[in-house]
């Protein structure tokens, strides 16, 4: 027997050496980099998907409202005031009788269709939306069908006043509210004095045919009468109330629901009484969306969503789909109108 062996010793066994064990650290490095991008995209999918199917139950509540009430809901049924005359405001349609109820929105108008029913009937309907009775109940709870999964602002109810820097959905005198990340549209309308990207389109006919000042205006709104503020399946900020005869372009046709990015703006809650539609009059994702004003009506009024590319739109039909940021414009804003005439498809 060699003397190097003795009886029970095992002879020496060989570790691994530095150049092995980095060289499988990077081969597992390697493996995590072409991964993480799969399971990143598989993630994303699933959150597109939640969102799609969100949407399509926002569109099935809508439907059942109108089977219900034979006319769709207001986006925000606002009272007289803000300096609008009362005649100016039942001429415009706004007010169709000249009546003065209390404050509220689409979101809580469709609450009956959509599994909501009790939350409905807890709200006291004789006090404004944002009264403190009303508000206090509404921020006790999440609404899961009004939430993005893509939007990481809008995944948990938030109680505290900021959200990443920005104010989170005020409502009154700056109380939060649950987010809503989905908005009526209301079609080729400019809010008031606000930028828009048909400024930058060379201003073409669809751009400045409809001009709707939030909530009132005067006897013309730019070179139509008040009759032409409502362009769009709903109105921008109010009580315009829509039936499926009057979508003369087809259901299929017309752009009902949008997504929109609600920490941005004071006017994409739950609870807020001066609830704004979206319009056609910034591109979807603008560059016009101003991530540092949170009161920004501009950002209330752009179409935009966490997801790459575009963004979610359900249509009359109920139907969802994904329109890409660049998408013509024109195109855009036919689809957005309900009545133009113009035979235009979402691509």
């Amino acid at each position: 027997m060699p003397a190097s062996i003795r009886p029970g010793i095992r002879p020496f066994a060989k570790g691994f050496t530095l150049v092995e064990l980095l060289v499988v650290i990077a081969i597992i490095g390697v493996l995590v980099g072409l991964l993480l991008p799969a399971v990143q995209a598989a993630r994303e999918s699933a959150r597109r998907s939640s969102c799609t199917n969100k949407l399509k139950q926002i569109g099935l509540a809508l439907h059942n409202h109108n089977d219900a009430k034979g006319k769709l809901p207001c986006t925000s049924q606002i009272t007289l005031g803000d300096g609008c005359a009362a005649a100016n405001m039942i001429n415009s349609g706004i007010l169709g009788t000249g009546t003065n109820p209390p404050w509220t929105n689409w979101n809580v108008a469709i609450m009956p269709y959509i599994e909501f029913q009790e939350v409905y009937d807890s709200l006291n309907k004789t006090l404004n939306l944002n009264a403190t009775a009303n508000r206090g109940f509404l921020i006790s709870r999440p609404f899961p069908h009004q939430a993005c999964p893509s939007n990481p602002a809008s995944v948990t109810l938030r109680t505290s006043g900021t959200y990443a820097g920005f104010r989170y959905f005020v409502t009154g005198a700056g109380a939060p509210t649950a987010p809503s990340c989905y908005a009526t549209m209301c079609g080729p309308q400019q809010s008031g004095g606000a930028t828009t990207d048909c400024s930058a389109a060379g201003s073409p006919s669809y751009c400045n045919v409809y001009v709707n000042e939030p909530g009132c205006g005067a006897a013309t709104m730019g070179t139509k009468p008040q009759a032409s503020m409502n362009p769009g399946m709903f109105g921008i900020q109010s009580r315009f109330q829509c039936k499926f005869k009057d979508v003369t372009d087809g259901l299929a046709k017309t752009i009902m629901v949008a997504e929109r990015r609600p920490e941005w703006t004071s006017y994409g809650g739950i609870a807020g009484a001066e609830s704004y539609g979206v319009s056609t009059q910034n591109t979807i994702n603008s560059p016009n969306l101003d991530v540092t004003n949170d009161n920004s009506t501009v950002n209330a009024t752009i179409a935009a969503s966490n997801h790459p590319g575009g963004a979610f739109f359900c249509f009359g039909d109920g139907s969802v789909r994904f329109l890409e940021d660049w998408i013509q414009f024109d195109v855009y804003n036919r689809l957005g109108d309900r009545r133009d005439g113009q035979n235009v498809s979402a691509p």
